[in-house]
């Protein structure tokens, strides 16, 4: 993940290193990872939906693309949630 992170995205090595030694930052990019992965996220991009209150849980992770998105998007305006959707 370093090498991602300073060589493909082009940031200063030496800030980046800095920045992760120190203890605050590294508990900080653990608590985000936990939240993703308990949440569901499997790598990036993810995208989350919420619906609001047409749900019992508002949050729906879209894992099809940009069709399955267009499909919520579509019930939810109807006042419908998508059973597939759903059973994320």
């Amino acid at each position: 993940m370093d090498f991602i992170a300073v060589t493909m995205a082009g940031l200063d090595s030496d800030l980046y290193n800095e920045c992760m030694s120190d203890p605050a930052t590294a508990a900080a990019v653990l608590a985000d990872r936990e939240a993703g992965a308990n949440s569901g996220v499997e790598g990036t991009p993810t995208l989350f939906v919420n619906l609001g209150p047409q749900s019992e849980d508002s949050w729906i992770r879209v894992i099809g693309g940009p069709d399955e998105l267009e499909q919520i998007l579509t019930a939810a305006e109807n006042g419908e949630v998508l059973a597939a959707a759903q059973a994320q």
